[in-house]
């Protein structure tokens, strides 16, 4: 592990300040269901020194949002736009699913590539592969290193559907795991996924399935983080880099490698995911966030946030966030950013930061907006978005209380969605199916699983829209919806 800091500190000194200001090199980093109390600099309870140095010297995004689940994340990642603008709102793309960000749409790596950047992935896709046009290594990356879909063994990189998880260690002396996960009902997994790929070269593709002693029984972090020294060792320093590192931790299933759960010998056994996250020394402009919020039930916390992964509260749409970079004003480097940012923002604010033109999109609307990040006093990007909104799921829990202010609406207020503007959030249709409860004041103890559903919450019964102040209420527990019936008005 040392030699990967080694790496990154010789990539940075390499790189000259004049380069950077022409053309920053670019490090996306991206964590899998990582929950919003579980970094260390903001729980001294979780251990991730190695983040937590980079974050004291990084600037804080405090109200960055993402998508509730893993792909829709991404692809308003890599396309600056409304999942609802493309179709991939409704949730994941599962295995068997001819399913893919459509191909009239302009990516992130496509964009840099135009601009004259090295692009490369390394990690976790989950944006579609039903066709080769689909699949990374043609969508704008000139290379890709890992897996389609949006989970795998850890150690065997095999996917299947789970009937239940199970623990899985590294042998120290071996390095071979000696504990399988359980797979499906019938134990058939959809398959061997690790790949190495390129672009095609014409009708040939170049699509290379890694699976030799070195690859086939070593933990995916330990593959994606060692790639990428040897990538990077290899990089010519005057060719500006994009590269989006889309680790697999922390999302299940609950393996880890078995050195580190010493760091944890002193936690119960409710801590049932030593959360193994990988951080690097500053390059030139480095991205750290998480995809959705985390699942209690692997031992996430996302407190003080209500909710968790797949809700539309905060706690499955606001991730942690921070830039580093040398680039950074030194009176700004550990403060924060206060103003409400979306995922799809990354899109034009990067390539504006990197000297890129932002593609036109053909008539189709630029979601995301462009923030000064490395000014002192920026304006003010956005005041408000469209957290959620997916027509395709509709739940009507018959409420009884009378809006005038909804009568005669196109608005169907049964449909699952969610919309912020200054401090007030909405809420309709159905915000989550188990995990509704509130947060308490203070920071548990341990990793509590919640199983509350709305019907079982009497204060939450025969609702179908809700209200709330941000800014006062930010674990979400007091509706204003009948105390501010104008306010709901103006905003569905």
């Amino acid at each position: 592990m040392s030699s990967f800091f080694f790496y990154l500190f010789l990539f940075c000194s390499t790189f000259s300040q004049k380069v950077l200001e022409k053309k920053p090199h670019v490090i996306f980093v991206l964590v899998d269901d990582l929950g919003f109390d579980d970094l260390g600099y903001v729980n001294r309870d979780v251990i991730s020194p190695n983040i937590d140095a980079l974050a004291k010297d990084a600037l804080h995004l405090k109200k960055h949002y993402v998508q509730p689940s893993c792909t829709p994340s991404r692809a308003a990642f890599l396309t600056g736009r409304y999942n609802i603008r493309m179709g991939m709102q409704s949730g994941v793309i599962r295995p068997s699913e001819p399913e893919g960000i459509p191909l009239r749409e302009t990516l992130l790596s496509e964009a840099f590539k135009q601009c004259g950047y090295r692009t490369s992935l390394q990690g976790k896709w989950h944006l579609g592969f039903y066709t080769y046009k689909h699949c990374p290594q043609n969508r704008g990356f000139d290379r890709f290193y890992g897996f389609y879909l949006g989970s795998q063994d850890f150690y065997f990189h095999d996917s299947g559907r789970l009937s239940s998880h199970k623990f899985s260690y590294e042998d120290e002396v071996s390095g071979v795991n000696n504990k399988r996960w359980l797979q499906g009902p019938h134990g058939r997994p959809w398959g061997y996924d690790f790949r190495e790929a390129y672009p095609a070269n014409g009708d040939v593709e170049n699509d290379t399935i890694l699976d030799d002693f070195h690859t086939n029984g070593t933990y995916s972090t330990k593959l994606f983080v060692n790639d990428f020294i040897n990538d990077l060792a290899k990089h010519d320093p005057a060719v500006s880099l994009f590269n989006y590192v889309s680790f697999q931790d922390v999302h299940g299933p609950l393996q880890t490698v078995n050195k580190f759960k010493k760091h944890y010998k002193n936690k119960t056994d409710t801590w049932t995911h030593e959360r193994i996250l990988i951080s690097t020394k500053i390059t030139s402009l480095l991205v750290f966030t998480s995809d959705n919020g985390g699942r209690p039930k692997e031992g996430a916390s996302n407190w003080p946030l209500r909710g968790s992964k797949g809700t539309i509260y905060d706690g499955g749409l606001k991730s942690r966030a921070f830039v580093a970079s040398p680039l950074l004003q030194n009176r700004m480097k550990g403060q924060n950013y206060n103003y409400l940012f979306h995922v799809s923002d990354w899109f034009p604010t990067l390539l504006t930061l990197s000297g890129c033109d932002v593609p036109r999109k053909e008539g189709r609307p630029l979601d995301g907006k462009i923030h000064e990040l490395f000014v002192y006093k920026p304006k003010k990007a956005r005041n408000k978005m469209l957290h959620y909104l997916d027509p395709l799921t509709q739940f009507d829990y018959g409420d009884p209380r009378n809006f005038e202010v909804l009568d005669d609406r196109a608005f169907n207020t049964t449909i699952k969605a969610s919309y912020r503007q200054g401090r007030w959030k909405i809420i309709t249709g159905k915000p989550c199916a188990n995990g509704c409860g509130y947060i308490k004041k203070e920071r548990p103890w341990n990793y509590a699983k919640n199983k509350m559903k709305l019907i079982d919450m009497p204060k939450e019964q025969n609702k179908n829209v809700w209200l709330y102040d941000m800014h006062k209420d930010k674990s979400e527990k007091f509706d204003r919806s009948a105390q501010k019936p104008w306010v709901v008005n103006s905003r569905v």
